[in-house]
């Protein structure tokens, strides 16, 4: 998949309680939109990891929720986001099983 830079948008979502990003690496959503409708909008969770100053995106992909440009298009990007926010909670007990098996 190549990724238009121009319409792409960084979240990265810090869990209630911790109020900062702490640690390695910090849950993200990456958003992807079309100007002309010609692409659906994109809810990508995954994993920011701090690698450098630069940061590092990895590839695991965990639920990605797609939106196409017609009905309903508000409702179905808020529930969506409570989808992709539902599964950061898998996500981190994966990556954390993940990096303590190697």
């Amino acid at each position: 998949m190549i990724w238009d830079v121009a319409n792409t948008v960084n979240i990265c979502y810090v869990f209630a309680g911790e109020g900062h990003i702490n640690g390695q690496e910090v849950p993200e959503i990456i958003l992807l939109n079309s100007h002309d409708g010609s692409s659906s909008y994109q809810m990508i969770p995954g994993i920011f990891r701090f690698v450098c100053t630069n940061g590092l995106v990895c590839g695991n992909n965990f639920g990605e929720i797609r939106v196409p440009h017609k009905g309903d298009i508000v409702g179905q990007v808020i529930e969506g986001a409570y989808e992709v926010l539902g599964v950061f909670d898998k996500v981190m007990i994966i990556w954390s099983d993940e990096r303590n098996s190697s």
